[in-house]
C-alpha cells in the first residue's frame, strides 16, 4: 500500500492537466469577454473597458 501511494505521489499528470485547463477556461472567457464587448453602446464604455484591461495586462505582465 505505501509503494502504491509513494508512486501515486511522484505522478506530475495532475498538475499538467490543471495547467492545460487554466489556459483553456483562459480563452473561453476572453472570448465570452469579446462577444460582451459588441453588447457595449455608449463609446465612453468601450473606452473605459479597453483602457482597464490594459491597465491589468501591463500590471500582471510585470508582475508575473
Amino acid at each position: 500500500i505505501l509503494d502504491d501511494a509513494q508512486e501515486f505521489s511522484l505522478r506530475t499528470e495532475r498538475v499538467e492537466v490543471a495547467s492545460e485547463l487554466y489556459w483553456e477556461f483562459l480563452l473561453a472567457a476572453a472570448v465570452f469577454l469579446g462577444i460582451g464587448m459588441g453588447f457595449i453602446r455608449e463609446r465612453f464604455q468601450l473606452y473605459g473597458f479597453i483602457s482597464t484591461a490594459l491597465v491589468l495586462f501591463v500590471v500582471l505582465a510585470r508582475w508575473g
